[in-house]
């Protein structure tokens, strides 16, 4: 659905068909409805006129880079998990081994994973929902999307941090949860044998 002029431009043109009609109808009598129904047809036009390629080319720059900011969060644990840097070496075999165990019984934790897998979802799909969106409220909504999933994320990721650095390197695993890590890689596979 198209969107309709906000603001000044809704009642320019207000003001402007008002006129018209009462300049119309009070000189033209006789041709009066013809070019009523020709303005009117003119209106509804220029109400119905998709969005500026300017206006898309903003949208689409504010949705890149709400989905970069989603990147850097998913970045961020991905980081967490791979980086060779001894501090983070450190921070996840010393501090907070948990972060790397999606079995264990902690909700905090489970909550990022289950947010981040589905970060990692929503921004492997975005790209072809962003193809498929025909006006600027599609864009807008998905645009709001990206934000909501980002701050939860960001929230979920900030929560399980702080969560992992309590439980330490003392901490239950839930036998019922699954034991692969969120990126896919089975922490089982190297201590199998």
């Amino acid at each position: 659905m198209m969107q309709a002029p906000r603001g000044r431009d809704q009642w320019l043109l207000f003001f402007a068909v008002s006129i018209l009609f009462i300049a119309l109808s009070a000189g033209l009598r006789m041709y009066a409805l013809p070019l009523f129904a020709l303005l009117a047809a003119g209106v509804v036009w220029w109400l119905l006129r998709g969005p500026t390629p300017e206006q898309t080319q903003s949208m689409e720059r504010s949705l890149y880079l709400a989905s970069t900011e989603l990147q850097e969060v998913v970045g961020a644990y991905e980081s967490f998990c791979d980086s060779p840097a001894p501090e983070m070496l450190a921070d996840r075999t010393l501090y907070r081994p948990a972060l790397m165990d999606p079995g264990v019984d902690s909700e905090p934790i489970q909550r990022f994973f289950f947010e981040y897998q589905a970060a990692r979802r929503f921004l492997h799909r975005l790209p072809a929902r962003m193809s498929s969106c025909s006006s600027l409220d599609q864009l807008e909504h998905l645009l709001t999307i990206t934000d909501e999933r980002t701050a939860s994320l960001q929230v979920a990721w900030r929560e399980a941090y702080i969560a992992a650095a309590r439980l330490g390197t003392d901490y239950r695993v839930d036998p019922h949860r699954g034991r692969e890590l969120p990126g896919g890689d089975d922490p089982g596979d190297e201590d199998a044998g």
